[in-house]
């Protein structure tokens, strides 16, 4: 029952004094304001660009209470293979401005790519690069990781190319630090400042990053050379100044496990996620569940699930914190070839709600929490997508086909092996500073 209906049940008018009555009408006023945001809120839409392929790779809610969101692009005759697509969109999906950056070679995420809004109004992009930076040891170009600085209106205020010859450097994700500079993941991991100086960077492998309270750091990746299954989970502490801590490897023999993002989950714990599975003898297939382990400062694990939406070819990429909860976005083939699909579990790993989103071949690549619940952007067929739930996952106004499903979630063992004799030997990467070129080319933006 809304406050206003209540002081006139009853003759409740008459006993409420006249400043609790207007106290009560701007209450309602505003209320009945936000009973009817969520309808423009939560939406679904479709981004592509004419003669392209385009996908979401990741989102995060903006100050505004609008979006930035930043993926890969494909212009089809253009003779370039990829290219950076950045986007800044109101908080109803459409278009503010929108970005196309690139070189003569390859621009594109090797897992993923990373987008935030900085402390000055503007935007950090992680990518990589074959249009600049070092060159292998055959004078080819190498990957890179490529980090570009946008102002508050999509212009570029700095970018530079990080590898180490002849290697060159892969690029995954990348978190902004408590001391305003970027941790970037990929191998090597390396840390810079605000202004896109190296710090410090280590010869790990690791592809995801997080930052606990006290400012430590928790690296998170797939070792493919599995010490206790065929894939196994590696997680490592450092401190904020690169120092290793520990570091501490989970599987289970004969099974594969694969990490596709790490988060804090503001209790001092921390929750990996991706994909648990095995090889299926009678049916001569790999099959693989979406998987969520939550952790403490110290390793241990607090608990481990498997999570079966209906399909064998299932994995979570992307695992975002809200007060009460997480919310777990990836894809599953329960349905069709490929749905996305986002699950919300508790700080116990208990499931809170579960769907899948039927927008043809589709799969998210990133999820963040809103103000409003979350956001998920990903891909369907070939153009980018973005979708908006509330907080038990509501997506009232869209014809978008929600399925709920019936997940079955189980313990899922695991076998921790602390490995005492992991070094992390520090490197100092080439930096290589370069311009790059942008498009002037849109996206038609198509509402579900």
């Amino acid at each position: 029952m809304s406050f206003l209906k209540y002081i006139f049940k009853r003759g409740a008018m008459k006993k409420t004094p006249r400043l609790a009555i207007a106290i009560g009408l701007t209450a309602a006023i505003f209320m009945s304001c936000d009973d009817t945001k969520p309808d423009a809120v939560l939406w679904a839409k479709k981004y592509l660009a004419a003669n392209s392929s385009q996908s979401s790779m990741s989102v995060v809610q903006t100050a505004d209470k609008g979006y930035i969101t930043a993926g890969i692009i494909e212009r089809y005759g253009s003779g370039d293979m990829g290219d950076v697509w950045v986007a800044a969109l109101n908080s109803d999906g459409s278009m503010k401005w929108e970005k196309f950056i690139g070189g003569p070679n390859l621009e594109q995420g090797i897992e993923g790519m990373s987008v935030m809004q900085t402390s000055d109004g503007g935007f950090a992009v992680l990518s990589r690069t074959r249009s600049f930076g070092v060159r292998d040891e055959n004078g080819l170009p190498a990957w890179n990781a490529w980090v570009i600085r946008l102002g508050a209106s999509g212009q570029i205020l700095w970018q530079k190319a990080y590898g180490i010859e002849p290697c060159g450097s892969q690029a995954s994700s990348m978190i902004q630090t408590g001391d305003g500079g970027f941790l970037i993941s990929g191998g090597p991991v390396i840390k810079i400042d605000q202004a896109g100086n190296v710090l410090w960077s280590l010869d790990i492998s690791a592809s995801h990053a997080a930052q606990g309270a006290d400012g430590s750091l928790m690296l998170a990746w797939t070792d493919y050379a599995g010490s206790i299954g065929l894939f196994d989970v590696s997680v490592a502490r450092i401190g904020a100044d690169g120092r290793l801590i520990w570091k501490k490897s989970y599987g289970q023999a004969s099974g594969f496990a694969d990490a596709r993002d790490i988060t804090a989950s503001g209790d001092g714990g921390f929750v990996v996620t991706g994909s648990f599975g095995a090889w299926s003898s009678s049916k001569q297939r790999a099959e693989n569940d979406i998987w969520a382990m939550k952790i403490n400062s110290n390793g241990d694990v607090s608990w481990s699930r498997s999570i079966n939406l209906g399909g064998y070819i299932e994995t979570a990429t992307s695992i975002a914190s809200a007060q009460d909860g997480l919310l777990i976005a990836g894809s599953t083939n329960s349905f069709d070839e490929s749905d996305a699909a986002a699950l919300k579990i508790d700080q116990k790993g208990n499931i809170l709600f579960q769907k899948t989103f039927d927008a043809d071949v589709s799969g998210f690549h990133s999820a963040a929490a809103t103000d409003y619940g979350f956001v998920m952007s990903g891909y369907s067929g070939s153009s980018s997508l973005l979708v908006c739930i509330d907080k038990n996952g509501a997506l009232p106004s869209s014809s978008l086909t929600v399925k709920n499903t019936s997940a079955s979630s189980a313990n899922q063992s695991i076998t921790v092996r602390p490995d005492a004799g992991f070094k992390a030997v520090a490197v100092i990467p080439t930096v290589t500073v370069t311009d790059a070129e942008s498009g002037n080319i849109s996206s038609n933006i198509t509402s579900y």
